[in-house]
């Protein structure tokens, strides 16, 4: 997987019609019994869009995603970051997306500072992982908004004192 989510997979088609992009250099099968065949993938979910990068923490990049399609009137919407300094406190942060960085205790806050916004408080877990719902009960269908997780890095993981960000998730009510 890339550190933008996306996923190229090969193998091979024992079929006709396995769909190609315009102007690839084979777009029909060969005439034998099997093509090879690469497919790259984007995991992101409808509504949902990926901006800015992870700073690395001890376990590796902070990924940043979603558990569902953010539709209107969902009440099991969350999103999740894996990767996180193990056990480590931290805050999701929802407001408005920030084209440009700030600097927030060594990490990078992608969400705008000078906006309203809401912080979550957050708890790894000892594989680096949590989720957090957010209920789109109430959203309607438009509405946007952005997040971004934050954590402090304990003593076995960066040093405490420091933070570590994942990357940003704009998202787009369906």
């Amino acid at each position: 997987m890339t550190e933008s989510g996306r996923v190229t997979v090969s193998g091979e088609s024992y079929g006709f019609g396995y769909p190609t992009t315009p102007g690839v250099p084979g777009p029909v099968p060969n005439g034998g019994q099997t093509d090879g065949v690469v497919t790259t993938m984007d995991l992101l979910l409808a509504g949902v869009t990926e901006y800015g990068g992870s700073a690395p923490a001890c376990m590796g990049l902070l990924r940043m995603g979603v558990t569902e399609m953010p539709a209107a009137g969902a009440s099991g919407f969350s999103v999740y970051c894996s990767g996180a300094p193990p056990l480590a406190a931290g805050i999701v942060v929802v407001g408005q997306p920030n084209p440009q960085r700030t600097s927030v205790f060594g990490a990078s806050l992608l969400i705008r500072p000078a906006r309203p916004w809401t912080s979550i408080p957050v708890l790894s877990g000892v594989d680096g992982y949590v989720e957090t719902p957010l209920s789109l009960r109430t959203a309607i269908a438009g509405a946007q908004f952005a997040c971004q997780y934050l954590f402090q890095n304990t003593a076995a993981c960066g040093g405490t004192g420091s933070w570590s960000s994942s990357n940003a998730l704009t998202i787009t009510v369906q």
